[in-house]
């Protein structure tokens, strides 16, 4: 076997035992939750199992340099590429929330010193990763964090983000840079939603708006009778690109249920047609009003990051909207909001209902 072949397979990637080593390191985090095992047992425990699951072997020195000592200082582990670093990652113990500031940027500094782009905080349970290279404030070089104790996590996605092929092949990278270009259409989305509806909630109402309304071929009114529709109007923008219309196939089968003991997840509720993303939800916390979208994909999508799965993303919300406390938890599935045919606001666990009802309909 020649160099080139055995990179080959030292690249290869096991699904299955990233997923027994999930399943693995979550028994682990129940059994010694609140005892507080140590930073060293939390590494030996909970770190080490996923990194060889994500196929880093923890025995060269050449791939996993734990204790890794620079002039910038000394980080838990870094993950090598040719001897240079390309990942580093600080652990704490189990029981350690993440939150502090000097924390992250601690790790985020060495980083930079030492040349590493990303940086990864971890106490075994949580991971929290960092682009540190990404020229935006310290807080938004956070790319995605990830709760193993969070069922509704898609933990397997994200973690194998730090897989060794991953890693090597540049797939972080790729993913933020889409993330970027999807954050910039938001922030221009924003600026003209705000701008239109600036516009048509002013009053009395903008002159411009009623010459040009005026103006339209079909509309055959006095500028009185426009300026009195537009008091009475209740326009709402919305942004969000609508469904492509499409040559209606022949009706798919219906969807398969998930296997079970696997808990339903927006795709399923998508792949039934309950919905048809995108679809805006919102939500109200501490006075301020959030909105997000669900993506075709099942994911969603919070001021330009997407999330696989609504707890992360009403997470994140309460985060931007100021949350106090040592550790947030979302159950999404109550937190978002969307708009009913009937025009009422429910949960989007209302959405998960009808998915369940239907299946034991179709099974009847």
């Amino acid at each position: 076997m020649n160099a080139n072949e055995r990179r080959e397979v030292d690249m290869a990637t096991d699904t299955g035992a990233v997923a027994g080593a999930l399943d693995t390191i979550r028994a682990q985090i129940a059994a010694h939750q609140g005892k507080g095992i140590t930073v060293e047992a939390t590494r030996t425990a909970l770190v080490n199992p996923l990194l060889r699951a994500l196929n880093w072997n923890t025995e060269d020195l050449q791939q996993v340099f734990p204790e890794y000592t620079s002039a910038a200082g000394r980080v838990d582990y870094a993950l090598l590429d040719d001897d240079s670093p390309r990942v580093l990652i600080e652990a704490k113990a189990l029981d350690q929330k993440l939150d502090p500031p000097k924390w992250t940027t601690q790790l985020v500094g060495y980083a930079v010193a030492i040349g590493a782009r990303w940086a990864v905080l971890t106490n075994g349970a949580e991971y929290r990763i960092y682009n540190t290279h990404a020229a935006v404030s310290i807080d938004q070089k956070l790319f995605h964090t990830v709760d193993l104790r969070d069922p509704d996590a898609n933990a397997a996605e994200i973690l194998d983000l730090l897989s060794r092929p991953a890693v090597l092949e540049g797939r972080l990278d790729a993913h933020w840079r889409a993330e970027l270009e999807t954050r910039q259409r938001r922030l221009i989305d924003q600026q003209v939603h705000t701008a239109l509806q600036a516009l048509i909630d002013q009053y009395p109402p903008n002159e411009r708006l009623v010459r040009l309304l005026r103006g339209q071929p079909d509309v055959q009114l006095t500028p009185g009778e426009i300026r009195d529709s537009l008091c009475r109007a209740n326009v709402r923008i919305d942004s969000s690109p609508g469904p492509k219309p499409i040559v209606e196939p022949p009706p798919p089968p219906p969807p398969p249920p998930p296997p079970p003991g696997v808990l339903v997840q927006l795709r399923h509720v998508i792949e039934a047609k309950l919905i048809t993303p995108p679809l805006a939800i919102y939500a109200t916390y501490k006075g301020q009003s959030l909105d997000a979208r669900i993506e075709t994909d099942g994911s969603i999508t919070f001021r330009g990051r997407s999330y696989g799965t609504p707890s992360p993303a009403g997470n994140a919300a309460r985060l931007a909207a100021g949350f106090i406390g040592t550790r947030v938890e979302t159950n999404g599935w109550v937190f978002w909001q969307f708009t009913d045919a009937d025009g009422q606001s429910k949960p989007i666990s209302v959405l998960r209902q009808r998915y369940q009802d239907q299946r034991k309909s179709q099974s009847s």
